[in-house]
């Protein structure tokens, strides 16, 4: 399954930067659920980062951050 992962045209691995750690620590520390991981708070700097049309999930607080998600777009 890696194997087909890291040979894929269409899975691009993003690896994380302090940029990025410190616009998650930012995000997390804005939340007032604690329902919202640290992880969901990553997911939602990368989308931000890289302008993503939405995120693939069905976690209402990523709307409530402003990500679509895929079911919408």
């Amino acid at each position: 399954f890696l194997r087909d992962v890291n040979e894929s045209e269409e899975v691009h691995i993003v690896n994380t930067t302090e940029e990025l750690e410190a616009q998650t620590q930012n995000i997390f520390e804005q939340q007032t659920s604690k329902n919202v991981s640290y992880i969901d708070c990553h997911n939602i700097a990368l989308a931000r980062h890289y302008k993503l049309d939405g995120i693939f999930s069905f976690d209402a607080h990523y709307r409530q951050n402003g990500i679509a998600l895929m079911t919408e777009v």
